[in-house]
């Protein structure tokens, strides 16, 4: 193993003391701007990191808590900017995730700060350059970014956990529902309650979870007699005219239809479907808008991944675990049917 760089190699190869560099990396006042700025250039050359174990321990020794946490270290959390509205109104799956991520931010001591990030934001390799200057160890990624163009190096300095559908796409440690499980669930669920002909509305999301819904339903089919599936054949087609859709369903005349993103109360208010009176209908990933609307489906807990993701991240930062992971490791959580009004017993 390489020998791990220190604030002393730093110094010597710039020709100051310790204290000047350890100011220096610590953005405190008493080091001239362009001292500082050779310092962190030499610290950056040499791939200078603080020792994780060190760093909690001085900060622990200072502040007199109980525990080794980092204790006000910022974790920045990249999120995609068209999030940021739905955020701020205290709606969908991102809020709850932010609430188990706030929650064990809390426990071990960490400031999450949103960092909204535009489609194609040509900086972001600035902002990361950025963080590492400021010596921010650990960062959390929404699944939902766009982040072509960057290379391994751009990443090497942080431990990364990333949330969310989609996260197959990228080589980072993840956090994520099991949708495989949760349609061996909801199907086992209806099955049980009568319904034995289901139709499958895609979404943009079984893009991003390569399809593993349709492959569980299509998994159980064989062990559940009677059962007959069919899929919706277009994909994010929401806007669709509504005979489109309507002519699908009476040519299929499914008692039930399935979905992880399809509208199913704007399209209920236009009277176009009818819950459960004349079909049924179940979401998977149900959040806090389901809840209130009383959807039947199988409900994510988003929570408590918000809570696993920055426990794994807080365990990377300890074990000094940076960059792109030679083996990656997705938690997948499981999730649980709840009863609803949108569907019945047959």
């Amino acid at each position: 193993m390489s020998k791990r760089v220190t604030m002393k190699d730093i110094a010597r190869d710039c020709q100051v003391s310790v204290m000047t560099v350890s100011r220096a990396l610590n953005g405190k006042k008493g080091v001239k701007p362009d001292l500082q700025q050779k310092i962190l250039k030499k610290a950056e050359a040499l791939g200078y990191r603080p020792d994780p174990a060190l760093t909690a321990l001085v900060r622990h020794r200072q502040s007199g808590r109980t525990s080794l946490s980092s204790s006000g270290e910022i974790i920045p959390f990249l999120a995609p900017l068209r999030l940021k509205s739905i955020y701020e109104h205290n709606q969908g799956f991102f809020s709850e995730w932010m609430r188990g991520v706030s929650d064990r931010a809390k426990h071990l001591g960490y400031h999450i700060k949103l960092e909204w990030i535009p489609p194609g934001d040509p900086r972001l390799d600035q902002r990361l350059r950025t963080f590492y200057h400021r010596g921010i160890r650990g960062i959390l990624l929404s699944a939902s970014l766009e982040l072509s163009g960057l290379s391994h190096e751009h990443w090497a300095p942080f431990s990364i956990v990333m949330m969310g559908s989609g996260a197959h796409r990228y080589p980072f440690h993840a956090v994520r529902n099991d949708y495989f499980q949760m349609g061996l669930c909801a199907v086992d669920a209806l099955y049980q309650r009568g319904y034995r002909r289901i139709g499958y509305l895609k979404s943009r999301t079984d893009e991003h979870v390569q399809d593993r819904v349709w492959a569980a339903l299509c998994n159980r089919q064989p062990e559940l007699p009677g059962l007959h599936l069919k899929s919706f054949p277009k994909v994010e087609k929401w806007s669709l005219p509504p005979e489109e859709l309507q002519s699908w369903i009476n040519d299929f005349q499914p008692d039930l239809l399935m979905s992880i993103g399809f509208p199913w109360h704007a399209w209920g208010r236009s009277g176009l479907l009818s819950y459960p009176e004349n079909i049924g209908f179940t979401r998977l990933n149900r959040s806090q808008d389901d809840d209130i609307n009383q959807v039947s489906g199988v409900t994510s807990h988003l929570e408590y991944q918000g809570k696993l993701a920055l426990q794994t991240l807080h365990q990377l930062i300890l074990n000094n675990e940076t960059g792109i992971p030679e083996i990656r490791t997705i938690f997948r959580v499981d999730g649980k049917w709840t009863e609803g009004s949108t569907t019945r017993s047959l």
